[in-house]
């Protein structure tokens, strides 16, 4: 029996020793892992994500902090504390960030333990991906309409490049270009509608620029543009009827017009340099209308515009003329056999008045009529050429403010003359051709007991000898520096191009002032019934 407790005081001795051997060791620190040390992402996209485990080994306590080296990389936690066991990583994808690039992208995760208080060696995960740009992608980066006389339209087609949501919005640059949407939504492919709209585009020539925005995920990428050529011929010949401008127009060639033209507002009607337009004889007259438009009639030298009547009696007009309220750019122009070859009645200041080098022949009342001119800054006519009007060269009307320059009057009736008062004439280098009855007159006031407060000044000028109907009620006429030859500048310069072969022919002449009179009064009354 005392064997026996012998032996188990002896085991319970040792257990006790062992115990308190294993006690005065030191406990092992826990070791951090992780569970992957590249992860592979694939396609880089919105919604691309992943996992990696931090897991921990031993007791204790380990501590970290998680830090990206790109922004592209969004992780759940940047920093945690794990006791036993393990925590669940997520990975995330920004595909706004400016550090993704096209093609392979690498990110650096660096994960700092803190095992019991004390900083452990870093632990690094790559996190490997291949982007590629969501964006759309045109089928040209031009497309020419070649040469267009109408409307016409193309289509621009684009497809997506990418895997995101892609919307785009499309702007031109030009108002001309009519775009068939504005935005969509893009899945795979599309086509957008071009239209040139040949009512407001000018003629020749043109370029336009549209521009793609894409936004991928409500976010704007990175700008396409497309350049757009077109030639807008918008030339007309052979038969034009009358009609009022609804959009720019241009003549060129032979034309033969049977209506008058109306040029509206903010519209306007060129013709080509050597255009001749034959006007079909019918009464009442045709006219050329330029009501708030414009006309641009620029021949040159060589290429002279010719406005014609199609028939052209003795002593009558064969067509009504150019009929002005609005711009006019007028040059290297033949006007015959018109009523009035260019009527001017302003009632608000243009922006351009450019007349000169312009043959008047054959006119019947007159080759240049102005109504009223009333503005500070003076109507400016030069190099005209006034050649057989059967009453007046140059008629102007109530509070007209003119400068005529290095013009000649072949006329041989009245030349410069007044209908109205209260107008201020300039009339420099020009010259006139001597008369044939004293009652023909250079300058005038047709009926000075009416017509009042007018102020002519001729300067540098050539034959002027016969005036009427100045000093007295205010209408003066003055006459300095004369010219004692003739201005070898003045008239349109062509006038040799285009024989008369009825100059000076009337049909029924009148024999004295009386009938002169008569003549002037009927015609005048019958422009103002007109009107």
């Amino acid at each position: 029996m005392k064997i026996k407790t012998a032996l188990h005081n002896y085991f319970l001795l040792c257990f006790i020793i062992l115990l308190g051997a294993c006690k005065s060791q030191d406990v092992a620190p826990p070791t951090m892992n992780v569970s992957s040390d590249i992860i592979e992402m694939g396609a880089i996209t919105s919604s691309s994500n992943s996992t990696f485990n931090i897991t921990q080994t031993g007791e204790g306590t380990i501590s970290y902090t998680i830090a990206s080296d790109k922004n592209w990389v969004k992780i759940s936690k940047s920093s945690g504390t794990i006791t036993n066991g393990k925590e669940v990583v997520s990975i995330n994808t920004l595909i706004s960030s400016t550090d993704l690039l096209e093609g392979e992208n690498i990110a650096t995760l660096t994960i700092t333990p803190v095992i019991n208080g004390t900083p452990s060696p870093n632990i690094t995960v790559k996190v490997k991906g291949i982007y590629k740009v969501t964006t759309l992608v045109t089928s040209v980066s031009e497309l020419d309409f070649g040469t267009i006389k109408t409307d016409k339209s193309l289509y621009l087609k684009f497809s997506k490049v990418g895997s995101e949501n892609l919307t785009y919005d499309v702007v031109s640059d030009k108002p001309w270009l009519l775009l068939g949407k504005a935005s969509a939504s893009l899945s795979t492919i599309d086509s957008l509608k071009l239209t040139v709209n040949t009512l407001t585009i000018p003629s020749g020539n043109q370029t336009a620029t549209i521009t793609l925005r894409p936004k991928v995920n409500g976010v704007v990428g990175k700008p396409i543009q497309v350049n757009i050529k077109v030639n807008y011929d918008d030339t007309k010949s052979g038969n034009i009827e009358g009609h009022r401008l609804t959009r720019n127009e241009t003549w060129a060639g032979n034309i033969y017009l049977t209506g008058s033209i109306v040029i509206p507002e903010g519209l306007t009607l060129t013709i080509k340099p050597g255009s001749i337009i034959t006007v079909k004889t019918i009464s009442p007259g045709i006219n050329i209308i330029v009501l708030g438009g414009k006309l641009v009639a620029k021949g040159d030298e060589s290429n002279i515009i010719i406005l014609k009547g199609e028939n052209y009696k003795l002593g009558d007009s064969s067509w009504g003329g150019v009929a002005v309220d609005g711009d006019i750019e007028m040059s290297y122009c033949y006007i015959q056999s018109a009523f009035a070859g260019i009527e001017m009645n302003h009632h608000v200041q243009p922006k351009i008045i450019d007349i000169h080098h312009i043959l008047f022949d054959n006119s019947f009342m007159a080759g240049v009529f102005v109504d009223t001119y009333p503005f500070s800054v003076p109507l400016n006519l030069k190099n005209l050429t006034f050649r057989n009007t059967y009453l007046n060269s140059f008629i102007f009307q109530d509070n007209c403010n003119i400068n005529i320059s290095e013009s000649e009057f072949n006329d041989p009736e009245i030349n410069v003359i007044s209908w109205g008062s209260n107008s201020n004439i300039l009339i420099d280098k020009s010259n006139f051709i001597n008369k044939k009855y004293d009652f023909y007159t250079h300058v005038e006031v047709f009926q000075p007991e009416s017509n009042k407060n007018n102020k002519v000044s001729a300067q540098n000028c050539y034959g002027i000898k016969y005036i009427a109907g100045f000093g007295k009620n205010g209408n003066a006429f003055t006459n300095t520096s004369v010219a004692t030859s003739a201005n070898i500048n003045a008239g349109c310069g062509f006038a040799d191009k285009f024989k008369n072969s009825i100059s000076n022919i009337r049909l029924s002449l009148p024999t004295s002032r009386e009938k002169l009179y008569e003549l002037q009064q009927l015609q005048f009354q019958k422009l103002k019934s007109s009107k």
